[in-house]
């Protein structure tokens, strides 16, 4: 039998714990492919700032800062079939 595509869900931080948490789902034949899609696609960094705009004059900027080396099989939580 083949290979099944199937969608993980990659929980990473935990923002009822702390500060941030990110979700993510990523189709993949095996959680080891799934880390490497989501590594690939990550940057180190992504800013915010026009995303969240300027609250008159109060924000100079909004940075999230990744670490996507530290990104592993075990930051799956649940995975179905697509």
């Amino acid at each position: 039998m083949g290979a099944n595509l199937r969608r993980y869900h990659f929980d990473l931080g935990d923002s009822t714990a702390g500060p941030v948490g990110i979700t993510v789902r990523i189709n993949a034949f095996d959680k080891q492919s799934a880390v490497r899609r989501l590594r690939a696609i990550l940057p180190d960094q992504l800013d915010l700032t026009r995303l969240l705009g300027d609250h008159r004059g109060a924000t100079e900027h909004v940075t999230l800062h990744l670490n996507v080396d530290a990104i592993q099989a075990s930051d799956i939580y649940d995975h179905e079939f697509v």
